[in-house]
């Protein structure tokens, strides 16, 4: 990693030296994160309701070699549950949940990009190589916080992505599978706007050790049949429980309805826009 001029944040620029002295180290499978980047993820995941998108926040951890990406709602509710069992903030180590929680691990020595999902208490891992996007990038630039961004534009899995990375930052990640361009992704959304990565912070890790890594010993799918075990979960929930939970066990579960103020039912969601329209 080579570092030119350092024109992002002080704290981004020692962690870039230390990135940099790692990598000419040779210590090129380190797992320690360096950086967490928080991104708002947005998906309209039903196209008839358009006003209704998911809308979560996300983390990603990086380093100079590999990253590791995150939903914020199950890392903090795994740590909640730590602290409600009697355990303590000291005590806790963030490394314990890889395994019961859902993480997309990029490594770029070994060139591969491994999935592992949870549907309910269910776990699931995709291996699949280092996808390939090819980027063009553009002149525009604008500045997204305290970072200079420059576009370039690509096309993955079914949609057209509009992209803002950070040359200053020469990290080749970003959120959730878009990556491989000379530098940290912080924006993205596709060309209809049903996808979109927002960035909110960034931030050097400090005291606790978070691993980029991958779990062992989760069941082994395909990317088709993890799409249509994940499909059957969205569009029959119950029946996707009852049908895959022990005999005798009691499954109760919501409509998927809610209501707005007021008295206004809401429809229930229809998973017909996933993230990835073709699997190419």
């Amino acid at each position: 990693m080579k570092i030119q001029n350092c024109l992002v944040s002080a704290t981004v620029c020692m962690v870039l030296a230390v990135a940099s002295a790692t990598a000419q180290s040779g210590q090129q499978n380190d797992k320690k994160a360096l950086i967490k980047v928080v991104y708002e993820f947005i998906h309209v995941d039903d196209s008839t309701q358009r006003d209704r998108p998911r809308q979560e926040d996300t983390f990603l951890y990086i380093n100079s070699t590999s990253s590791m990406y995150r939903r914020s709602n199950e890392e903090e509710g795994e740590y909640y549950r730590y602290l409600q069992g009697g355990g303590s903030k000291e005590t806790y180590n963030i490394n314990s949940i890889l395994a019961k929680t859902s993480s997309l691990y990029h490594s770029v020595p070994e060139q591969k990009t491994i999935s592992t999902e949870r549907i309910i208490e269910q776990m699931f891992q995709i291996n699949e190589p280092l996808h390939a996007i090819m980027w063009d990038i553009r002149e525009e630039q604008k500045q997204i916080g305290d970072y200079l961004a420059q576009l370039a534009t690509g096309s993955f899995r079914g949609r057209d992505y509009s992209v803002w990375f950070v040359p200053d930052i020469p990290m080749p990640f970003g959120p959730w599978k878009l990556q491989g361009l000379p530098g940290l992704i912080l924006e993205a959304r596709d060309s209809r706007e049903d996808v979109i990565f927002v960035f909110k912070s960034l931030e050097r890790i400090d005291g606790q050790v978070v691993n980029i890594e991958s779990p062992k010993g989760i069941k082994q799918v395909s990317g088709a049949e993890y799409a249509r075990t994940y499909k059957a979960f969205m569009d029959n929930p119950t029946a996707f429980i009852r049908a895959t939970s022990a005999p005798g066990t009691n499954v109760v579960v919501g409509s998927g309805r809610s209501t707005r103020a007021g008295s206004n039912t809401l429809r229930e969601k229809v998973y017909n826009n996933p993230l990835e329209l073709t699997n190419r």
